[in-house]
């Protein structure tokens, strides 16, 4: 071999203006994908941001490669015509990512980039990893747009799953609402009612528990002492009186009086409710 051709995809992609056939071009190039995430980049970026039809284009081309390489452009077959795969975590973290907290991009536009990335990949039946739904969740929820993010949900444009629900009950505080529609989807999810429990009280919702049982009808068969146990254990004296007289009133209407039955072993939570609160 006296000469070897060498080709500059980075000039090549400053000389190409249609975006799909530079895509296209692309991605049957070695070593092309660093450079296709740059071009997915520039079509983001504010002030070059091009059309939410042809980024939808883009992303077809993407998956549809991905899709026939299986993830990996390594052992090519004979006769395939794609050399890259570009991926979710690629596209997320060196695409979306670096544009999702800067302050000159419109919100709403990358909500509708993500949303368009979702749709392809389950055009081409690729399942969509959770960090894309959570990056548009924390979007939706940062901008305040919660009825956005209700339709979202009711209609399965956000996928179900359990990271997403604990991302939501995260949220109580900003949008009380959410730990309501973190319940429902745990619900939708399957997760057994005492999971959903426990997974509140070890992340200190404890309140959020008690209101979990009085919505799934539990109340006269949850354990107290795993509620006043942690109640104890956060150091609130009014969260642990809540907790009490919670159970205390149970106490009241199923037994007629209000103290803890031996079984229930709640002896010493008694003693520390007196030693915090009865008057002398």
């Amino acid at each position: 071999v006296i000469w070897r051709l060498k080709v500059n995809l980075a000039s090549i992609s400053n000389m190409i203006t249609d975006k799909c056939h530079l895509i296209q071009l692309l991605l049957m190039r070695t070593g092309g994908k660093n450079v296709i995430l740059e071009v997915c980049r520039e079509c983001l970026e504010p002030g070059r941001q091009v059309n939410l039809a042809v980024i939808g284009a883009m992303f077809d081309y993407l998956n549809q490669a991905y899709k026939i390489l299986g993830g990996s452009a390594s052992d090519l077959l004979p006769g395939r015509k794609y050399r890259n795969a570009v991926g979710q975590r690629e596209i997320y973290t060196q695409v979306f990512v670096p544009f999702s907290d800067n302050p000159n991009m419109y919100y709403q536009f990358m909500v509708a980039v993500a949303i368009e990335y979702i749709r392809s990949l389950n055009k081409f039946l690729i399942p969509v990893e959770h960090f894309l739904f959570e990056l548009v969740m924390m979007l939706l929820i940062q901008n305040k747009c919660f009825y956005q993010l209700h339709q979202f949900l009711q209609y399965h444009v956000i996928s179900d799953s359990k990271a997403l629900a604990m991302l939501l009950l995260s949220k109580e505080m900003v949008y009380p609402p959410a730990t309501q529609l973190a319940m429902d989807m745990f619900k939708r999810l399957g997760t057994a009612d005492a999971d959903i429990i426990e997974i509140l009280i070890s992340r200190g919702q404890i309140l959020s528990a008690l209101r979990f049982v009085k919505v799934s009808e539990k109340v006269d068969t949850v354990s107290a002492r795993i509620f006043l146990e942690a109640a104890a254990n956060e150091d609130d004296k009014m969260l642990f009186y809540t907790v009490f007289k919670f159970f205390e009133e149970r106490n009241i209407r199923l037994r007629k009086k209000k103290e803890f039955p031996q079984d229930e072993h709640c002896q010493q939570y008694e003693e520390l409710y007196k030693s915090w609160f009865s008057t002398k």
